[in-house]
């Protein structure tokens, strides 16, 4: 098997892509647990309600995040859930051992928590933007407007 200079860098290139990607879903992780430990260490009024709300907003919003990055984005069909996970764990990380305003040592517990409310709207997030970017496609090929596939 002979391997020449294109394939090399089409093999390159694909690697490049795929650790960015990776990188990104990371970084989104990171970013996004971030943000929703500064929201939730906002004052709430007292009582169960604005919890429920706090937590499905949570979830809402990654939901729309990640149907949108399948449905509009180029890459975003190739979202890895995985680094996405990964840069949830380093967020409770840094957020644990940057609070000084409380002992936390159950942060792997909290990792576990974020991903039970992450992984169900990260799955059906991906599953109708899916959908939606195929509809999408098959309407543009219908069509005299061009929408990139991959």
């Amino acid at each position: 098997m002979r391997i020449d200079k294109a394939s090399i860098v089409r093999l390159i290139t694909r690697l490049v892509v795929a650790l960015s990607i990776w990188l990104v879903s990371a970084l989104i992780g990171a970013l996004y647990v971030t943000i929703c430990f500064k929201i939730g260490n906002l004052n709430y009024p007292e009582g169960a309600l604005p919890v429920v709300i706090y937590y499905a907003g949570v979830v809402v919003v990654l939901f729309l995040l990640i149907m949108a990055l399948t449905v509009f984005v180029d890459w975003g069909w190739r979202f890895s859930t995985l680094f996405f996970l990964l840069g949830v764990a380093v967020g409770v990380v840094i957020d644990a051992f940057s609070d000084k305003t409380m002992e936390r040592n159950v942060f792997p517990l909290e990792f576990l928590l974020w991903c039970v409310f992450f992984i169900p709207a990260i799955a059906a997030g991906k599953s109708l933007g899916g959908s939606l970017r195929k509809n999408r496609q098959s309407r543009a090929e219908n069509s005299s407007i061009k929408v990139p596939t991959h």
